[in-house]
């Protein structure tokens, strides 16, 4: 079987360690909840981690814990035991579209939510409202940032005209907030233009 070299660098790790500097750093790191994995990368993810300087870390952090990932069981049993506000990354389709000079224009669907856990059987709308509008000050502050660093990273490019921001209520994890979505840009991220070396068949 032909060997191809792995796509470098990580979609998914980009993602998860920019979002991971605005929680408060020590409920980024209960992330490695279970403290051990066969996947080396385990331990590698969590060392580059703990690398990252103080001062690049924390940028919002009221926000307490923070979440990553598509796996809604998995999801809805972390934030289950949390008491304090979260952040919560998800990601969807990556669509690739080909332009008129051959180039592949591709973009990845990504949604940050700001919540507060709630009681499943809360009914006090004020308090709802306060929790509401927390949530949106630090999501606020979220994209004040984004905004910021869209000239730094070119896959924010067109962040701040294109982006929104719609109320998050969820029954199955009980919490309130606010959600940005957005679609990360990029020409070729999975590289499917580089050259490999072609091969020789015996038939």
């Amino acid at each position: 079987m032909r060997k191809f070299d792995l796509i470098s660098p990580s979609l998914v790790k980009e993602i998860m360690f920019y979002f991971a500097r605005f929680p408060e750093r020590s409920g980024v790191l209960k992330m490695w909840n279970t403290g051990r994995s066969n996947l080396s990368e385990y331990e590698l993810w969590r060392t580059q981690m703990e690398a990252i300087p103080d001062t690049e870390m924390s940028l919002v952090p009221e926000i307490k814990n923070f979440v990553f990932g598509v796996n809604e069981d998995a999801l809805t049993k972390k934030i289950a035991g949390f008491f304090e506000p979260f952040l919560f990354v998800d990601y969807g389709n990556l669509e690739v579209e080909l332009d008129q000079v051959n180039r592949y224009n591709e973009s990845f669907l990504i949604a940050l939510t700001v919540a507060f856990p709630q009681r499943a059987d809360n009914v006090d709308l004020l308090e709802s409202a306060i929790y509401s509008d927390l949530a949106f000050n630090y999501i606020a502050t979220i994209r004040k940032i984004l905004i910021q660093e869209e000239k730094e990273r070119y896959w924010l490019k067109d962040f701040s005209a294109d982006h929104a921001i719609t109320p998050w209520v969820s029954t199955k994890m009980p919490s309130i907030g606010w959600t940005i979505m957005f679609t990360r840009k990029g020409f070729d991220m999975l590289q499917g233009k580089e050259k490999q070396p072609q091969i020789k068949y015996n038939w």
